[in-house]
């Protein structure tokens, strides 16, 4: 397996991107872009697409080009809890 994308949602209002994944040899050949544009449009009828990733310089660069925007730009909002 090259990559793969994972989502959770309930096909009406939300789609969490749980994961998206691309083995590190084939990443920046356009796979992952390749794999969200896919998501999107397989549920374009959803408003509120969201996703939780690792502060990186890559993973807001790429998400960046994924159309996605940082909620502190939105005046956003995000907890998280470990249990």
């Amino acid at each position: 397996m090259v990559g793969l994308v994972r989502t959770v949602g309930d096909n009406q209002t939300i789609l969490y991107v749980q994961d998206i994944l691309v083995d590190p040899h084939y990443q920046r050949r356009g796979i992952g872009m390749n794999l969200m544009k896919q998501v999107m449009a397989k549920h374009q009828n959803i408003r509120q697409k969201v996703l939780l990733t690792d502060d990186t310089v890559a993973t807001r660069s790429f998400y960046r080009k994924c159309g996605f925007t940082e909620t502190s730009e939105l005046n956003l909002v995000s907890f998280y809890r470990e249990f």
